[in-house]
């Protein structure tokens, strides 16, 4: 009954003419979130879908919709080798290959990706979502596109990560590694 009302409210706000493309996004990537986590993975993939055939959406926006779908993906998996793990990195490769993306917005997808999927996509039973975050940031800091503050930022929230998994030691070494020149980052890493 309370899922009925729910998709009534979403379907209600993708529905309004005056609606804006983002509204529209946003109402059915939280839908489709919620759908996932309740087991009804097609009808949410159907609502990540109904997402990427909206128009006027910037890259990080766009980016989501791929953060939505690696997300559902992943519910659910326990292992690196679950097919929902190489589905989800498609998602995750994907982001980042948008027609007229700079080098600058794909490393700040590259980084979006992770910090998702380390605070949103995580689940007590499992790190798998966590240690594909580990893989964006690392991606980040190898890139030799990103800036120093995109190399910063990774370099952090990689000893982030690693905090959030309880892998202190770990995280203590990726947080030594942020630069001087890493500004809030190198401030926060100490």
């Amino acid at each position: 009954e309370n899922m009925d009302t729910v998709r009534e409210a979403y379907e209600g706000i993708i529905g309004l003419k005056n609606a804006t493309q983002r509204q529209k996004q946003r109402a059915h990537l939280e839908y489709a979130i919620l759908l996932g986590v309740n087991g009804k993975t097609a009808d949410a993939l159907a609502q990540v879908e109904a997402a990427r055939k909206l128009t006027q959406l910037d890259h990080l926006e766009k980016a989501q919709v791929h953060q939505v779908a690696a997300h559902i993906q992943l519910l659910g998996v326990m292992t690196m080798q679950d097919q929902g793990v190489a589905k989800a990195k498609t998602e995750l490769e994907n982001s980042v290959k948008q027609q007229g993306i700079t080098d600058k917005q794909r490393v700040e997808v590259m980084i979006k990706n992770g910090t998702y999927l380390r605070d949103r996509a995580s689940t007590p039973m499992t790190n798998v979502p966590r240690l594909l975050a580990v893989n964006e940031f690392r991606k980040v800091v190898a890139d030799a596109k990103a800036d120093d503050k995109q190399k910063a930022e990774a370099q952090y929230e990689l000893g982030e990560t690693y905090r959030v998994m309880n892998m202190t030691a770990e995280a203590l070494i990726e947080y030594k590694k942020v630069p001087e020149t890493g500004g809030i980052f190198y401030s926060y890493a100490q």
